[in-house]
């Protein structure tokens, strides 16, 4: 009787320690998967930053005279196309007081380019509206203008960094649709 009990003592002991381990492996698995789909998501993230910043620095090393001109152009075409909102409350800007516009590029601009900018700022602002030119890297490849408190900016950076979050939201949105019912499927056929 003694030896029956120790047995079914012995019995129960190594089932409940099979259980024991059988939940250490699966929590351990669920714990690979996790942390495979965390370096998964976090290499998309640096392959695409990497993406974008090669763009990036592709798109300044080129951004020279001829690219300039057509940047130019660009933006005037886009200041005359304004809706009506941004363009009332840049005239409403320009029209205060001791009121100036401030374009900035990446590059320096000459002095065609500036003017061209300039004609285009007084036909659809202000004539009266003084205009200083400035170089902020961080425009990239664009245009920034800015009076008082309003500002317009165009710029291959902005649609850079609407990708990098459009790209951002896409890791995401993959992230969450992976289900713990697909990792442990995924964990057997693998194991």
């Amino acid at each position: 009787e003694a030896r029956a009990e120790a047995e079914a003592l012995r019995a129960r002991l190594e089932a409940e320690i099979r259980d024991e381990m059988e939940d250490r492996r699966a929590a351990w698995r669920a714990h690979l998967v996790a942390e495979r789909a965390a370096f998964l998501a976090t290499l998309q993230r640096e392959a695409g930053t990497q993406v974008l910043e090669i763009v990036r620095d592709v798109l300044a090393e080129y951004a020279g005279r001829d690219l300039s001109e057509t940047l130019v152009a660009r933006f005037v075409e886009r200041l005359r196309a304004l809706d009506e909102g941004t363009r009332a409350g840049l005239a409403d800007a320009a029209g205060r007081p001791g009121a100036s516009a401030r374009v900035e590029t990446a590059a320096a601009l000459d002095g065609a380019q500036k003017a061209q900018i300039t004609r285009a700022l007084h036909d659809i602002l202000s004539s009266r509206l003084p205009v200083d030119y400035g170089e902020d890297p961080g425009t990239g490849l664009g245009v920034r203008l800015t009076i008082g408190e309003h500002h317009v900016e165009w710029s291959a950076v902005r649609y850079l960094e609407r990708l990098k979050t459009e790209l951002g939201e896409i890791l995401d949105a993959g992230l969450r649709t992976m289900t713990p019912a697909a990792d442990r499927a995924r964990d057997r056929e693998t194991a």
